[in-house]
């Protein structure tokens, strides 16, 4: 399997790009998404066990499930994941976050349990297909 699916809390209004916050909230949010992020990545590993970890090139697809049914802003949703993603390369699943490739966002509703789910999926190279 070259899938990864992990589920993690809603990302914190500190770590939108637009907010305006003092630095230290900023900087403590952003450890503890990280932190939260390597914990449910390696988890999920056990759990999952995809094949071939660490993976050179993936895709990331957010869904993100909140309360209400308001419109959301996709370039900012992705932005704000930001330590969730640094914590797959922490994790083990990619060698370099740089070669994450995010995909378009999808947003649910889910008045009792707001999250968001990753779906990493590995993305073959030319050597895959000989």
């Amino acid at each position: 399997m070259s899938r990864l699916e992990i589920e993690l809390p809603l990302p914190p209004v500190a770590a939108s790009p637009n907010s305006r916050c003092y630095w230290a909230v900023k900087h403590k949010a952003t450890a503890k998404m990280r932190s939260d992020g390597w914990l449910a990545a390696t988890s999920a590993i056990r759990e999952q066990k995809p094949a071939g970890l660490p993976w050179e090139r993936a895709t990331v697809r957010a869904t993100f499930f909140f309360r209400t049914r308001r419109r959301r802003d996709q370039d900012n949703a992705n932005a704000s994941l930001k330590a969730y993603l640094d914590s797959l390369q922490d994790a083990g699943v990619v060698l370099n976050d740089s070669f994450l490739e995010p995909l378009p966002p999808v947003f649910e509703v889910d008045g009792s349990d707001p999250r968001v789910v990753l779906v990493v999926e590995r993305v073959k190279q030319p050597e895959d297909y000989e």
